[in-house]
């Protein structure tokens, strides 16, 4: 069975896909800064990783098939993760990368992560989620509470929103 690994394990979605490779018995390795604190099922492998240390890829990808890949929080998250694609985009090694709903119409640098790992030959998927209905118990729980709106940038447009577990 092929080994994942799971960049971003300890957010919303990153934590939600470790649980459910570990649930279905995949082989699965957590990438995160800090091993010590991981909060895993029992089986689930943990790695150090760091994309500002170029020293913890080879550790982390090493005997890895293939790989989820969330674009982190940055003011240059291109910059960040682009070295990091180069170690990882590995002809027979798949790449599921999850950047951000729109970012196919700028040219920003979520947009020149995906377009980096399009041009590498690796096998992948890009995923581009919409609103993730998470945040309402979170990051909007706050501003709803405060002035009774859902404080997005879309005005009066319709919009859906998903579950991170999704």
């Amino acid at each position: 069975m092929k080994r994942t690994l799971v960049i971003g394990s300890t957010g919303t979605v990153g934590h939600a896909i470790v649980e459910e490779l570990a649930k279905a018995k995949v082989p699965v390795r957590a990438a995160l800064r800090n091993p010590a604190t991981a909060r895993f099922p029992a089986g689930v492998e943990t790695v150090r990783f760091d994309f500002a240390d170029h020293s913890t890829f080879e550790p982390a990808l090493a005997g890895i098939e293939q790989l989820f890949l969330m674009a982190p929080s940055s003011a240059d998250p291109h910059a960040l993760v682009h070295p990091f694609l180069e170690a990882a985009a590995k002809p027979g090694r798949k790449i599921v990368l999850m950047t951000a709903m729109g970012v196919e119409y700028s040219d920003g640098s979520m947009r020149n992560i995906e377009l980096a790992l399009e041009r590498s030959g690796a096998t992948y998927v890009i995923l581009r989620p919409n609103w993730f209905m998470d945040n309402f118990h979170t990051i909007w729980a706050d501003p709803i509470r405060q002035s009774g709106v859902i404080p997005l940038p879309a005005a009066n447009a319709q919009t859906s929103f998903i579950n991170s577990q999704d």
